[in-house]
């Protein structure tokens, strides 16, 4: 997922260089890498909540207030 995300970068930066314009390359690129992200922002959760299904009910507390602040911390 992670190549098809930059193989839509590549695409979104050929649009942009051919036309200087928002195309509808452009368009296609941008929702092409939108798709992409949200399939491995699913994968993601997905396996996260698998590891949380081995985890004692004292470590899916932890895990939980982990998960929940990376979610919602601001990125620096």
């Amino acid at each position: 997922m992670e190549a098809e995300m930059r193989a839509a970068n590549a695409d979104l930066a050929k649009a942009f260089q051919e036309k200087h314009a928002y195309t509808p390359e452009v368009q296609a690129a941008i929702d092409r890498f939108h798709a992409a992200m949200g399939d491995l922002q699913k994968e993601t959760i997905d396996h996260t909540f698998e590891m949380r299904s081995v985890l004692t009910p004292q470590q899916a507390v932890e895990f939980d207030q982990t998960v929940v602040n990376s979610l919602t911390e601001e990125q620096k």
